[in-house]
């Protein structure tokens, strides 16, 4: 039997804190560290890292993202796998909590591609403008 990779998260004790700026409050953050978790695994374990990640730049990250969650948000739940955006192999729904883990970090997946290719842009741009010479 395989072992659960979100063990560590269910063992933690409960109400480990974290400080929420500008609030003497705290909050649980163990579903954090689960997706935090996830999407280690996806880049360690299974190689989809920033070069992998960046190729999908139509949105299939976040399509993705929406697929494992929509069963748990009891919408579509049937038509998840033919929205899958690649191939019916890399489809591997789970119980709900992990399905809303993995939306999460393929959400990171997308905005973190985003991210680099905002900067790529910028500095792409920066380098047109202050480089060349104007006419």
């Amino acid at each position: 039997m395989q072992k659960d990779p979100y063990e560590w998260v269910k063992t933690m004790p409960k109400g480990v804190p974290i400080v929420i700026t500008g609030s003497d409050k705290w909050t649980d953050i163990r579903a954090v560290l689960s997706v935090v978790h996830e999407r280690r695994r996806q880049v360690e374990a299974e190689g989809w890292g920033e070069k992998n990640d960046d190729v999908h730049i139509n949105g299939a990250l976040a399509a993705a993202a929406v697929c494992y969650a929509m069963p748990a948000a009891g919408v579509l739940a049937g038509f998840s796998e033919k929205l899958w955006p690649w191939e019916k192999r890399w489809w591997k729904p789970k119980d709900r909590r992990r399905n809303l883990v993995r939306a999460a970090a393929l959400l990171i997946a997308e905005i973190e591609r985003l991210d680099r290719e905002t900067t790529a842009r910028t500095a792409a741009f920066e380098n047109y403008i202050y480089q060349k010479p104007h006419r």
